[in-house]
């Protein structure tokens, strides 16, 4: 739980105060390692309270800092996260996790995506091998549509890390963009097969399926992700789009385009879609 790969508040500390604490290693690491499993199981208030603990015991314990960062991120209180990274690296210049968290929180909450890169670029700077800032780089590089530079920085990644999904779904989706069909295949494939119920996994290889016009396919690959993550409302969006546009069945096309919409029923193109598809099965039950 170490990255922003995702996972971790505000917490009343009973006690003594700072200057009544003596430094004591052994509760710090006792109250670190309850954090971590708090986290694990995203209960973030008792997460929050271990970490401070840990930190009032050994306040140059630059990893809890780190983690007390990545809860504080995680509850939407940046600010707070921005310290704690911050200090992280004051206590320790070399650690890379809050390089690569705080690239993260440009990125993502400060839009602010050259200052992530600097963040990402100094990470890889301390360690040439994080796998971590190497993915986001090629994120980067994805988002703005420089896609052999994002392709080089995924398969650096993906050397580090060879059964890493994540990894090898983002280098099918750009190679898929580039028109690379054949490497594609061989990245979603590769992810596939290490993880065959990943939703993520299985809605990129519906993706692929359907730009190679393989219509089944990826209406399987669709369903899959819904059978292992009935939420994923995306899948419920391409079905809708298949079903309405290449399969011409617009009852079935209703039905998931519905669902998509109870899923999130704010989204005004699911709403248009939704509108669209019951408009054209009307049309067609009255003819």
């Amino acid at each position: 739980m170490n990255k922003l790969l995702f996972v971790f508040v505000l917490a009343v500390i009973f006690g003594c105060s700072k200057q009544e604490t003596k430094v004591n290693v052994e509760e710090s690491n006792a109250h670190y390692e309850l954090g971590v499993e708090f986290a694990q199981f995203r209960l973030l208030d008792n997460a929050a309270q271990e970490f401070l603990l840990a930190i009032r015991y050994n306040p140059d314990d630059f990893r809890a800092h780190s983690k007390l960062g990545l809860v504080y991120f995680n509850m939407g209180q940046n600010d707070k996260a921005e310290k704690e990274w911050e200090r992280a690296l004051t206590l320790n210049p070399n650690y890379t996790s809050a390089y690569t968290n705080l690239g993260t929180l440009y990125y993502i909450s400060k839009d602010d995506k050259e200052k992530a890169l600097e963040f990402w670029e100094k990470a890889l700077s301390v360690s040439p091998r994080d796998a971590d800032a190497l993915t986001n780089i090629g994120n980067y590089y994805k988002d703005k549509n420089e896609l052999e530079k994002a392709v080089q920085y995924y398969e650096k990644a993906q050397k580090i890390k060879p059964n890493a999904t994540i990894i090898l779904n983002n280098i099918s989706q750009v190679y898929l963009l580039m028109g690379e069909v054949d490497e594609a295949e061989k990245a979603i494939l590769m992810s596939k097969e290490i993880q065959p119920d990943n939703p993520l996994t299985n809605f990129q290889l519906g993706k692929f399926y359907y730009q190679n016009k393989e219509l089944d396919k990826a209406i399987e690959a669709y369903n899959n992700v819904i059978v292992a993550s009935p939420n994923f409302v995306q899948s419920y969006h391409e079905l809708s789009l298949i079903y309405l546009n290449d399969k011409k069945d617009f009852s079935k096309a209703e039905l998931m385009a519905k669902k998509a919409l109870e899923l999130k029923p704010a989204d005004k193109d699911y709403n248009e879609l939704y509108n669209l598809i019951k408009s054209k099965s009307k049309k067609t039950r009255v003819n």
